[in-house]
């Protein structure tokens, strides 16, 4: 994903989410009665487009709530870039000129399942899936602003998807 701002290295967040009965297209709210959720963040870059400061990052869940990522990432004051929900109307129109869409993609999918074996462990099973290019070509437009930046937005828009590390590996 990359969020505006120059996210942490290393960011975990707790706040609970709540969607309620507003509608489905209302967004979800921080809020005490919400359900627990868990996110963590990541830094792998930063960068700048024009003035504006902004951050690539990776995010794994722990719970599954709706807009979770997209929440959590506003909550610490980094929206999504060119999210039309989560960030307010003047930054998503200043996104909208390098980047069409919420800029939050899913690139790696782990899950267990049971094994075909006769004892009762579960295998991993993963997928993994590269930038779609009208992300890549907005990663692109971005200047890093440093070395190990310009390595890491290098690998994103290569759209090699055995660049593509598990969590442990960022």
């Amino acid at each position: 994903m990359v969020c505006h701002g120059s996210m942490p290295p290393g960011k975990r967040v707790g706040a609970r989410v709540h969607w309620g009965m507003r509608g489905r297209d209302a967004p979800s709210l921080v809020a005490p009665f919400g359900k627990p959720a868990d996110t963590r963040f990541k830094l792998l870059a930063r960068a700048a487009f024009g003035a504006r400061l902004l951050s690539l990052a990776v995010a794994s869940i722990g719970t599954g709530r709706r807009h979770q990522i997209r929440l959590h990432a506003a909550h610490l004051g980094h929206a999504v870039a060119a999210d039309s929900k989560y960030s307010c109307l003047a930054t998503f129109s200043e996104d909208q000129s390098w980047c069409r869409s919420t800029f939050l993609h899913r690139y790696r999918l782990t899950f267990w399942a049971p094994s075909q074996q006769l004892h009762d462990e579960s295998e991993a099973h993963q997928c993994r899936l590269p930038l779609p290019p009208p992300m890549r070509e907005s990663l692109r437009l971005l200047s890093p602003l440093s070395q190990s930046s310009s390595r890491e937005l290098s690998k994103w828009i290569s759209g090699d998807q055995f660049d593509l590390r598990s969590w442990s590996d960022y």
